[in-house]
């Protein structure tokens, strides 16, 4: 059972003591943090409960105990002095009861348990668990590698949760969830521009998101992460190995939302001062990104990050066919809304749009592989590009 109401998390292993029978009831109070649980909360999602269920009793909530009361836990050989001398705990106003855990045949894998979570999740509620489990995994010493998250990041996105990403990107040093490279940001700003509905408030929302987005991939502490990264795979000062914050493709495609959000507050007669000055400076970045190719002439095939983000059997960063077309086409699509918003701005960018266009088509002509595929990469290009030629 889940507790939906958020009073407690940890604040210190000697928190207050209440005595109940036999029993030791510890209760544990909340760090600061935004809409951060310490517990999984209960869905509709009856196999999601399942798996939730044994993430919190057998993996998080053990966390909490201090290390002499864990170590009788976990000890099968103490299993008659548990039932005589109960460990309880109160977190979140959930009380538990600790029942004796076999490290060995009790404590399930905890990656493969999350990946379990994540397959089985479908509604916006199911999605709000992740930060839960991601946070509670920390604090039980639970290392995921990259890898984890990319999976999250890959299917938070292509189900429409892309502010449960955002918002765990937010409290990273609570989930462990950086953005370190380009395809994430490549990934996550797709996502955001398909969620544009044509709504005022929706897209007040996806702007949002993108400002934050751009703040998380500038902060002192993320670099920290992307330098870590780069270290550890050996990288060089170039695709990968540079900051997120430059990824060409990810703020060519960020333009679409800031422009349409120009668009949609000026239908509602509202003020896009504001917006219309941080549109320009991404126009300006945008340019400064691609001047090997406006300046110097140079082929987008000689573009590192459009040749590392294509397609690879064996690239540790790359996107799937799909992906890596609508990154394209959301790219052509902002520099067209953009122009509509801020024509001498965006006038410098406008010999890309058929490059781009020519680039996206010619791959999936070579790499697609099979008609199916191709036309399945066509859909998502036409698609993203908005020319429901599929339709």
């Amino acid at each position: 059972m889940y507790q939906r109401t958020a009073k407690a998390a940890l604040r210190g292993l000697n928190g207050p003591v209440s005595s109940v029978g036999n029993s030791c009831i510890k209760q544990f109070s909340t760090t600061s943090r935004q809409n951060l649980r310490a517990l999984p909360t209960q869905t509709e999602n009856a196999k999601l409960n399942e798996i939730l269920n044994v993430i919190q009793d057998k993996i998080i909530l053990p966390a909490y105990l201090p290390q002499k009361q864990r170590r009788i836990v976990f000890n099968p050989k103490k299993k008659g002095y548990l039932s005589q001398n109960p460990i309880d705990i109160e977190v979140e106003g959930h009380e538990h009861r600790f029942q004796t855990l076999n490290c060995h045949k009790d404590i399930p894998d905890a990656r493969k348990k999350l990946y379990d979570a994540i397959d089985t999740m479908e509604s916006k509620e199911d999605w709000a668990n992740v930060g839960t489990i991601l946070w509670g995994y920390r604090k039980a010493g639970v290392r995921l590698n990259q890898r984890a998250y990319d999976k999250i990041i890959r299917l938070a996105c292509d189900s429409g949760n892309v502010g449960m990403v955002i918002g765990c990107l937010k409290q990273a040093h609570l989930t462990g969830m950086w953005i370190t490279e380009r395809e994430q940001v490549i990934r996550i700003v797709n996502a955001i521009n398909a969620r544009w509905d044509g709504s005022l408030e929706q897209a007040k929302q996806s702007s949002s998101w993108v400002r934050t987005l751009v703040d998380i991939i500038q902060r002192p502490e993320n670099a920290e992460q992307v330098s870590k990264a780069i270290e550890k795979r050996q990288l060089a000062d170039s695709g990968l190995g540079m900051s997120p914050h430059f990824s060409v493709l990810g703020r060519t495609a960020m333009l679409q939302t800031r422009a349409v959000t120009i668009q949609a507050k000026t239908q509602a007669e509202e003020s896009v001062e504001d917006d219309l000055v941080a549109l320009k400076d991404d126009l300006a970045t945008v340019q400064t990104l691609w001047a090997p190719q406006l300046k110097e002439g140079k082929a987008l095939a000689e573009n590192a990050e459009l040749a590392q983000a294509r397609p690879q059997r064996q690239a540790s960063f790359s996107l799937n066919g799909s992906e890596y077309v609508k990154s394209l086409a959301w790219s052509i699509r902002g520099i067209r809304t953009s122009q509509q918003v801020a024509e001498e701005a965006a006038a410098p960018l406008l010999p890309l749009v058929d490059s781009l266009e020519q680039y996206a088509r010619e791959f999936i002509e070579s790499e697609a592989g099979n008609e199916a595929r191709a036309e399945q990469w066509t859909k998502c290009f036409e698609e993203a590009l908005d020319l429901k030629s599929s339709s």
